[in-house]
């Protein structure tokens, strides 16, 4: 019998081995991360509920009782909206996943890291919307089926790799549904459980220049969500704020109200953007980047220094249409004329008459056109003695009542959205209308959100 040498056999490790905390789900790989079509939140939610076969109501029941134990509710369709990000409800339910399934890094799922850069209504579709083209494809190749996070914003309207329309509805039963349903599955209607992939589409009927637009901003949007992993989520407003004011310092003849106009804004939004008072919309900054010829990417990273703006901004601002225009089209030397005019009338009218009188939308916009002109109207005004309910409402009384009576309520609630919500919700543009007609219940529900958060 041999005798055995010493360090023939193999050491063993007697040390303790520390195994990972277990997670309450099993953690899915998202698909896509780092491509323009990076998977949505939305459809994680879908194909984990699928995993766990439970529906998509228990699952989040499950995931959001963490940081709300006492109460919540049952319907999955409550964080349809918010579940692709921008908003607090957005912000708890992101967090209780990445703990629930133990995957970090799940923001770059959402629009999250845009958060406080751009503004949060109208971002996101509320019913689902999908590409037939890649639908077929996907299942053809036995290629992962799941939703994009492109398709479930409002403002891309085309496939950029079909070129065709996204649908949102059903071709079997004709029915819209919403993103977040009890047993939603990506490709599949959730009404009638029908497959909802085809190559056999019609291609948009629309204006070759709307055509043209809405494929590049659908490749544009592609390549910012790309991009989301690697863009600064702590200074991104800021960074934002200063490639506006590059764009409008290197375009030659470019003016605040042009680049609004371009946008599609309003002509105050501009400087309103920049100084930071209110934030835009993806959609007008991706209009605006369209216009000046400048990649959409490069607004949230960095605006070259050798970069100039196109040569003949000034010739097609000068007819362009805006299609929320705040004002009628007078010349400077025109309007100037009819205050001056006005000033010599009487009784003494109002600014807010004057300009409802001119079609002006808004008092201010006259304001800031002509304030010196507007400050002798209102000085001759006041020293008239008449009062200011002579000259009429510039609003239906009925409105105003419906209005108030609208923000009364929802400042009776536990949790009131904010202003710009609420004007979304009533139809308004922006918020400018009922900040100025109700300060004070404005103020309220700014002060209230404010006490929720603390």
């Amino acid at each position: 019998m041999t005798e055995a040498k010493p360090g023939a056999f193999a050491q063993w490790n007697l040390s303790r081995v520390i195994l990972p905390r277990p997670s309450l789900l099993y953690g899915l790989t998202p698909y896509g991360i780092g491509t323009p079509y990076v998977e949505s939140l939305g459809s994680y939610l879908s194909r984990l509920a699928e995993a766990h076969v439970v529906s998509l109501s228990r699952l989040i029941l499950q995931i959001r009782s963490g940081s709300r134990p006492i109460r919540v509710p049952r319907s999955s369709l409550r964080y349809a909206y918010p579940a692709n990000g921008l908003g607090k409800d957005s912000e708890i339910l992101l967090r209780n996943l990445e703990a629930a399934t133990g995957r970090s890094r799940l923001h770059v799922l959402t629009l999250s890291v845009l958060d406080g850069a751009i503004s949060h209504p109208s971002v996101f579709r509320t019913t689902e919307a999908w590409c037939p083209g890649c639908l077929e494809r996907w299942r053809a190749t036995d290629a992962p089926v799941y939703s994009p996070l492109l398709w479930a914003l409002r403002m891309v309207k085309v496939c950029p790799v079909h070129v065709f329309l996204l649908r949102d509805r059903c071709p079997h039963c004709q029915s819209q549904f919403a993103t977040l349903r009890a047993w939603a599955l990506p490709g599949y209607c959730s009404i009638c459980s029908q497959w909802l992939g085809t190559f056999d589409v019609p291609v948009s009927s629309g204006s070759a220049d709307d055509d043209r637009y809405d494929l590049w901003a659908a490749t544009s949007v592609g390549e910012l969500l790309a991009a989301l992993p690697r863009l600064p989520s702590d200074n991104l407003p800021a960074v934002l704020r200063a490639n506006l004011q590059r764009c409008l310092n290197q375009t030659e003849g470019a003016t605040k109200e042009r680049l609004a106009a371009l946008a599609g804004a309003g002509p105050c939004n501009f400087q309103a953007w920049t100084s930071g008072r209110i934030r835009p919309t993806l959609d007008h900054l991706c209009r605006l980047a369209y216009q000046i010829n400048l990649p959409l990417i490069q607004l949230f990273q960095c605006v070259p220094a050798e970069w100039r703006g196109p040569d003949h901004l000034g010739q097609e601002t000068d007819n362009l249409r805006v299609r929320f225009r705040s004002e009628p089209r007078i010349e400077r030397g025109e309007l100037r004329r009819i205050l001056e005019a006005v000033l010599t009338e009487n009784p003494a009218p109002s600014v807010a008459e004057v300009a409802r009188r001119l079609k002006f939308r808004r008092t201010q916009t006259l304001w800031s056109r002509e304030a010196e002109l507007c400050r002798r109207i209102a000085v001759r005004r006041r020293e008239s003695g008449l009062r200011p309910c002579a000259t009429g409402q510039l609003y239906p009384r009925s409105k105003r009542r419906h209005a108030e009576a609208t923000l009364r309520g929802y400042l009776a609630g536990k949790s009131p959205p904010s202003i710009n919500e609420i004007a979304s919700k009533m139809g308004y543009k922006g918020s400018g209308g009922i900040r100025e007609r109700f300060p004070e219940l404005c103020s309220a529900i700014v002060a209230k959100r404010k006490q929720q958060v603390l």
